[in-house]
């Protein structure tokens, strides 16, 4: 959700870099997790010799469980997936109030002097940092930016209609680009880890009528592609495919129908003060909906 033409709070650039890295880290975390367990059914599949003193597909088997266990231990510890989120609602938080700033919002409407506008952002930035329990998650990651920047400052000093304008192109549409991507990714990911369920389980379903009928041999193929279908299914899960196509198409639906009003001539400082606070409370709604949803926070 990066926006390279503005410039953020300082407290929204170190969020949003742990939030990223904590994303990426518990991703990985789950891909280890999920192949190693795949792998060990995998060696599974091959049949005991019994004329060897040691079965190391056994050996093998087990060091790859090994491995699932120590990365499920290890996230688990380090709390990837909960510094993911709390850093993610940080940041989001933080963005919101930045443009609430920016054009001129309440707590922050016109003709508040600039001096005190700046003081009221901080003191409530402050708050959004103690609310948000992600202090401890940031250790480490800096930013030698300021909380209120240049252009924070000088877009609240421009007429409304640019102000409308410059809301619309860099708040609006951006998040419109972003939301419409992420929910049309969403909805294909789904769509081709459900096939490949499907056609792993129906794989399975066909090899077991096989091993009832001994054509298989020893080879124990069935407890392979079951595994694959959990592993898949398990990944959905992590991934929210379903979920995110569905929930972000709607924030979609909604933001274009606020464009579609603030594009009209005949927007008031009220009309474009409410329009602020239904976009930003659009998009915090979709935030507070994915972690409560997570169960993590």
């Amino acid at each position: 959700m990066n926006s390279t033409e503005l410039q953020y709070p300082a407290t929204y650039n170190i969020a949003e870099n742990a939030s990223q890295d904590y994303q990426k880290k518990h991703i990985l975390s789950k891909k280890w997790e999920y192949g190693s367990i795949i792998l060990a059914a995998f060696i599974g599949i091959f049949p005991i010799d019994s004329v060897q003193q040691f079965y190391w597909p056994a050996f093998f088997t087990g060091l790859s469980l090994l491995v699932a266990l120590f990365v499920l231990v290890l996230e688990k510890s380090l709390k990837f997936q909960k510094g993911w989120y709390r850093t993610r609602v940080l940041a989001e938080s933080v963005k919101a109030e930045s443009w609430k700033f920016r054009c001129c919002c309440k707590p922050y409407s016109q003709p508040l002097a600039l001096n005190d506008a700046i003081k009221q952002f901080l003191d409530i930035l402050s708050k959004i940092k103690e609310t948000s329990y992600a202090t401890k998650f940031l250790s480490g990651y800096l930013s030698s930016g300021d909380e209120v920047t240049e252009d924070m400052i000088s877009t609240r000093q421009i007429s409304l209609k640019e102000r409308v304008s410059y809301y619309r192109k860099f708040r609006i549409e951006e998040q419109l680009n972003w939301y419409s991507t992420k929910a049309n990714n969403a909805k294909t990911y789904y769509d081709r880890f459900y096939i490949a369920a499907i056609i792993c389980l129906l794989i399975g379903i066909i090899l077991s009528i096989f091993k009832f009928f001994g054509k298989t041999g020893q080879y124990a193929f069935v407890g392979f592609f079951s595994s694959a279908v959990i592993a898949l299914f398990g990944w959905m899960q992590v991934r929210r495919y379903e979920t995110l196509s569905i929930t972000y198409a709607k924030v979609v639906e909604e933001l274009q129908a606020i464009s579609q009003i603030l594009s009209l001539d005949s927007t008031t400082e009220e009309d474009f003060e409410e329009m602020v606070n239904a976009t930003e409370m659009i998009i915090s709604k979709e935030h507070t909906t994915w972690v409560t949803k997570s169960g993590v926070v």
